[in-house]
């Protein structure tokens, strides 16, 4: 009898716990894989942004996840809200802050 409920106790914790670790990802989707463009202009608290990409992650929506090089931020951005270069802007407005 111990056995059985030795067993039936054994089988409950491993399913609790695959289900905590079920969803977990053993990196965090951030990858360097593929990333052709390397700035992105953003609109944060009413000011303009260019962050120099490090890392980025695409979503199955419109959804683009950032980490940029000059303070490691993550910042999650829409393709419809960002604009994305290959090569840093040259002509961009005074207005814009850049990120170093």
């Amino acid at each position: 009898m111990k056995k059985i409920i030795a067993c039936f106790l054994i089988c409950i914790t491993g399913l609790s716990l695959s289900g905590c670790f079920g969803n977990a990802s053993i990196t965090d989707g951030f990858t360097n894989d593929s990333n052709t463009f390397h700035y992105a202009l953003t609109h944060e608290s009413g000011e303009y942004r260019l962050h120099e990409i490090s890392k980025w992650a695409d979503s199955s929506s419109d959804a683009l996840g950032i980490t940029t090089k000059c303070c490691n931020n993550r910042i999650w951005t829409s393709y419809n809200s960002s604009i994305l270069y290959k090569e840093k802007p040259v002509y961009l407005s005074e207005d814009v802050i850049i990120c170093k």
